[in-house]
């Protein structure tokens, strides 16, 4: 019981921290560039994914298949929330091609998640192929045709 109210007290203590300025993300900066978001953020996270679906020869250590599959859905979350900030200022183009290649990551992310949660070694190879693809429209366009 205690231990409730303690947990409680500090939820309502958090809430009172909180910043009351209403700004919505919208209307942030970004802390980090372009550049260091991909590094930073995106690469690893797509590189976890990649791995899960890809499969090793010989016999599997249990404990290493339950840590690649607890990574890659870790990460798929990470990808899908870096394709919503992708969409959003300071980082969103008002282009069809820039939200379509985010969406597309998005939506590989959720299916590589849900590869992940079932461990699912075929799904999650289908779903790090459609996020390569995410990935590589996008670069494309915005890196390789300096745009």
């Amino acid at each position: 019981m205690s231990r409730r109210i303690t947990c409680l007290v500090s939820l309502l203590l958090l809430g009172a921290c909180a910043s009351t300025s209403g700004a919505p993300l919208a209307e942030t900066s970004a802390r980090l560039s372009m550049h260091d978001f991909m590094k930073k953020v995106i690469d690893p996270a797509a590189n976890i994914v990649f791995a899960a679906g890809n499969e090793e020869e010989g016999p599997k250590d249990p404990a290493k298949e339950a840590a690649k599959w607890k990574a890659a859905l870790e990460a798929a979350g990470t990808l899908q929330e870096s394709g919503r900030l992708l969409l959003v200022a300071p980082r969103a183009r008002a282009e069809k091609e820039w939200t379509g290649a985010g969406q597309l990551m998005i939506d590989a992310a959720a299916a590589a998640s849900a590869a992940a949660a079932d461990r699912n070694l075929e799904a999650a190879f289908e779903a790090g192929g459609k996020l390569y693809d995410s990935c590589n429209g996008c670069h494309s366009k915005y890196i390789h045709g300096k745009t």
